[in-house]
């Protein structure tokens, strides 16, 4: 690592004492101007992304992005075109799905064990008790009350990139729903959003009010339904079985409690040899960027076709979030 940027100087002087970086700066294009990085990491509020991402891609460097990928659909597209345009990666910064637990999950549902996926359920629980979440609630002008979608543009790329690779068809319908359940007169935060492809639909819940926070994504198949539990990192399934009515349902609790003695002995495992990291899924994506920039491989390790697939559908939520707002404003709620 070369080089570290904040435009709070003494931020990037902290880190850069961390982690024993050289050079530290508050201003980006000095940064790469004097350094030439290969590699750009743009963790910045998601207004900046495509001003550092277009000045970065211009230089020659491969990115990694942080969600969300940009502000909308159009600058998303104009990203990814000027990266294929001049061969480098932009890297969409979505660790969860190369956590382990997803990783598993894939591969349990390429076998072909599910069927064919009928539905999908994302459920992402947001907590409003950190320091962060205390500067936006109090602070109408901070960036997040800024954003075209406010808080749900900041979050929600998470929960709707464990439903997309499912939406093999074009999205048909994006119907939502969203409220201030606390009441902070600033921006909703509860959101309920139906999806439609084809067969296939899915449904994403955003809270924040849920207590303890949890997320978890279930993939309903027409031969079982599978679950992560992304909160505690652990993979099971449901499946039919041949016992009758009492004698099933004995089957399938002494099954349930089966995976989740395994799942625990496997966290214990990983826990004692130093595996189990917090943010595993992020060192996992981060490898596999690295490994592609040094083989040659321009294909990003979160496709870009899946990033403009959520970027369309979250231009499609914002645009009735900000509806909503309207309608809770004027008192026209049915």
């Amino acid at each position: 690592m070369v080089a570290v940027c904040d435009i709070l100087h003494p931020l990037a002087e902290d880190v850069a004492d961390r982690f024993n970086i050289r050079h530290v700066f508050s201003s980006y294009r000095t940064m790469m101007n004097e350094t030439q990085p290969d590699v750009v990491h743009i963790t910045t509020p998601p207004h900046t992304h495509a001003e550092i991402g277009f000045e970065a891609i211009a230089g020659g460097c491969h990115i990694y992005l942080e969600k969300p990928f940009g502000l909308n659909y159009q600058q998303a597209e104009e990203i990814v075109q000027a990266a294929k345009a001049r061969g480098v990666i932009v890297c969409a910064g979505f660790s969860q799905l190369y956590d382990l637990v997803s990783a598993r999950a894939r591969e349990y549902i390429g076998s072909g064990k599910l069927g064919e996926v009928v539905h999908i359920e994302s459920f992402y629980g947001n907590s409003h008790d950190g320091n962060f979440s205390r500067l936006f609630l109090n602070d109408p002008e901070h960036w997040i009350n800024k954003l075209p979608g406010r808080l749900f543009q900041n979050i929600i790329s998470h929960p709707l990139y464990h439903i997309t690779p499912y939406l093999t068809e074009p999205v048909e319908k994006v119907q939502c729903l969203a409220f201030d359940r606390s009441a902070n007169s600033i921006f909703f935060d509860e959101l309920r959003v139906m999806l439609q492809a084809g067969g296939v639909t899915g449904y994403l819940t955003f809270t924040s009010g849920v207590k303890p926070i949890t997320q978890f994504v279930r993939i309903y198949g027409t031969r079982a339904i599978a679950e992560i539990d992304l909160a505690n990192h652990a993979f099971r399934f449901y499946s039919t079985t041949q016992f009758p009515g009492p004698a099933a349902r004995v089957y399938n609790l002494i099954r349930a409690g089966k995976q989740s003695a395994i799942e625990g002995m496997r966290h214990a495992k990983q826990m004692w040899s130093g595996k189990d990291r917090f943010f595993a899924g992020m060192g996992n994506l981060f490898a596999a960027f690295y490994d592609n920039i040094r083989q040659g491989n321009l294909m990003p390790p979160i496709d870009y076709n899946e990033v403009l697939k959520v970027s369309s559908i979250m231009d499609e939520i914002c645009r009735q979030c900000r509806e909503l707002e309207v309608k809770q404003r004027e008192g026209s709620f049915n």
